[in-house]
């Protein structure tokens, strides 16, 4: 029974020894090997989740690099624009998405739900310091153990993979209004937590480095505002009690005729073409849209 007892033990050490060596060792390759350098020109970076994601041509808009990504949570938005300003002096503006949405409640399952942590955590593992590695732990740590080892399978060749405009040729918003039920609405006002720490966490780095931010919300298709009222109002207050000086451009109900959207969220490549022309021409100094 010692016997047994002192080989399972050997064997466990010799697994997770390896299993940490191989893991240091994808880490350590990707940090050497991933480039966070942008082309001179790009002075603005657009990040946030699927609503940027799509809604900004950064081939248009060409002073832009659009390092959105669906899904993203703020926290994983944060650790990319560490990187990127590291690397960048010649950024001087942040444009992060942040719509009805964005800082909701529910939204807090985008740090703390399995498969939210299984998808992106190995792929930004390499960009963690000790305590965002250690804040997502205390979030979820069965979720974050079983998903680290994912990290040595993983091949991150370029930062295009953690995140770019995607061009969407689908018109689906005839089915997506069709689909819409009000009743289904998950937004009742309520802050998330770590979608507001990780915001706040953003703009003290912006600051750091002298850069300006700006909270854009993107084109979409509201069917009904009204069931969304306090949740429009706590998207404001949050902005003017806890960022009072970030600029806020919401452009949710900006013109964009039905054949450029993807669907009731989401712009289609012709909607972000039109969207990011005037982009262009009006840069991100403009008053809100509201």
């Amino acid at each position: 029974m010692k016997n047994f007892i002192n080989n399972f033990l050997k064997f466990t050490l010799l697994f997770f020894g390896s299993i940490f060596l191989l893991v240091l060792a994808r880490v350590l390759y990707e940090k050497s090997t991933v480039s966070f350098e942008l082309p001179s020109n790009k002075r603005v970076l657009v990040i946030g989740d699927s609503h940027t994601e799509c809604a900004i041509n950064d081939t248009v808009l060409t002073e832009a690099f659009n390092f959105s990504r669906a899904g993203t949570a703020y926290f994983y938005s944060y650790l990319k624009v560490r990187e990127i300003l590291k690397f960048n002096p010649q950024i001087k503006t942040v444009v992060l998405g942040y719509s009805y949405k964005t800082i909701s409640k529910y939204k807090d399952s985008w740090f703390t739900d399995r498969k939210y942590i299984k998808t992106f955590l190995p792929e930004h593992f390499f960009l963690l310091n000790f305590n965002d590695f250690y804040s997502l732990l205390k979030s979820n740590s069965y979720a974050v153990l079983i998903s680290i080892p994912k990290v040595i399978f993983r091949n991150i060749d370029g930062i295009e993979k953690l995140g770019k405009y995607l061009s969407r040729k689908e018109n689906n918003l005839d089915k997506a209004k069709k689909l819409y039920n009000s009743k289904d609405n998950k937004l009742n006002g309520e802050y998330s937590k770590y979608q507001t720490e990780y915001l706040l966490k953003i703009n003290e780095l912006v600051i750091s480095k002298n850069v300006d931010l700006v909270l854009l919300n993107a084109p979409m298709y509201v069917l009904n505002y009204s069931n969304i009222e306090k949740t429009i109002k706590n998207y404001y207050l949050f902005a003017e009690q806890k960022l009072p000086k970030v600029k806020i451009i919401n452009h949710s109900n900006f013109s964009i005729p039905d054949f450029g959207y993807r669907d009731l969220s989401h712009l289609n490549y012709r909607g972000a073409k039109l969207y990011s022309e005037y982009l262009r021409k009006h840069g991100f100094n403009i008053l809100p849209n509201d």
